[in-house]
C-alpha cells in the first residue's frame, strides 16, 4: 500500500482515502507495530503529495514517534524559523547536531561552546580545536575540563589524549604513574622527565616478566623493552 500511495497519491481522492485509512489504523489498532508502520507510511504519503504546512501538522501530531521531532526541527531550520526549531529542542544532547545548526546560523557562540564542551566531557574530541577557537580564556577552560576528566571513570583515555595534545609532560607522568602500562604509549610525549620515564618502564617490565605465561607474553615484553630503548637509549635497554 505504500507503493500505491507513492504512485497514485497525486490523485486527490486517492490521497484522501489513504489518509483516512492510515488515520483509522493509527486510532483503532491495538497492534503497536502496525500503528507505527501506519505513521511511517502516512508521512511518506504527506512528504510526496501534501504541502509543507500539512507535513508539519502531521509531524507535530505524532511528534514523539520515531524521528518525527527531528524531521520537524530540521524543517524549521531549513526555512530559517529558528525560534520554532529551538522550541522543539527538549534535549540538546539528543538533538545535538540540530542544536549546532541553529546556534551556528544564529551566531550564538556561547551555546556552540557549551555543546563542544559537553562533547569533550563525554569523550568526543572531534571538535576540540573548534572549542579552543571559541574560547577567550582557553587555559582556564582547559583546567576545568581536565579537573573533571581526571577522575571520571571510563574517560581515562580522553584525559590522556588531551594531555598529549597540550604537551603537558608533568601531568602525563602523573597519569602514567597511576597505571604503568600507559608509559608504552605516552613516553614519546613526555619531555624533561627521563628519570621518571625510566623508573616506570623498569617497574612495568619487571611486572610483565613476573606474570608472563606464554610466548605471546614474552613477545610483548620484547616490544616494551624496544620502546624503553627508543626512550632512553640502546645501552640502557641492553642492560635491562
Amino acid at each position: 500500500i505504500s507503493y500505491y500511495a507513492i504512485f497514485y497519491g497525486e490523485n486527490q481522492e486517492c490521497f484522501n482515502r489513504l489518509n483516512k485509512l492510515y488515520a483509522n489504523i493509527i486510532e483503532n489498532s491495538n497492534d503497536e507495530f502496525i500503528i507505527n508502520l501506519a505513521k511511517q507510511y502516512l508521512f511518506i504519503l504527506y512528504r510526496q503529495f501534501a504541502s509543507l504546512d500539512l507535513q508539519r501538522e502531521l509531524l507535530q501530531k505524532y511528534i514523539d514517534y520515531g524521528n518525527f521531532r527531528k524531521l520537524l526541527i530540521n524543517s524549521y531550520i531549513d526555512s530559517g524559523e529558528y525560534e520554532k526549531a529551538l522550541g522543539l529542542l527538549n534535549d540538546e544532547q539528543e538533538f545535538k547536531e540540530e542544536a549546532k545548526r541553529i546556534y551556528m546560523a544564529t551566531n550564538n557562540h556561547e551555546k556552540i561552546k557549551d555543546i563542544y564542551r559537553g562533547e569533550i566531557l563525554n569523550g568526543d574530541l572531534t571538535n576540540y580545536e573548534k572549542f579552543r577557537s571559541t574560547c577567550e580564556d582557553f587555559g582556564k577552560e582547559l583546567e576545568n575540563i581536565l579537573k573533571v576528566l581526571k577522575n571520571k571513570k571510563g574517560l581515562e583515555a580522553t584525559y590522556g589524549k588531551i594531555l598529549v595534545r597540550e604537551g603537558r609532560s608533568f601531568d602525563l607522568v602523573e597519569f602514567c604513574q597511576r597505571d604503568y602500562s600507559r608509559i608504552v604509549d605516552c613516553y614519546r610525549f613526555i619531555k624533561g622527565y627521563d628519570r621518571q620515564v625510566e623508573e616506570m618502564f623498569v617497574v612495568y617490565i619487571k611486572h610483565l616478566c613476573l606474570t608472563a605465561r606464554d610466548t605471546m607474553d614474552y613477545r610483548y615484553i620484547c616490544k616494551v623493552i624496544k620502546s624503553y630503548g627508543e626512550a632512553l637509549g640502546k645501552e640502557k635497554s641492553m642492560q635491562l
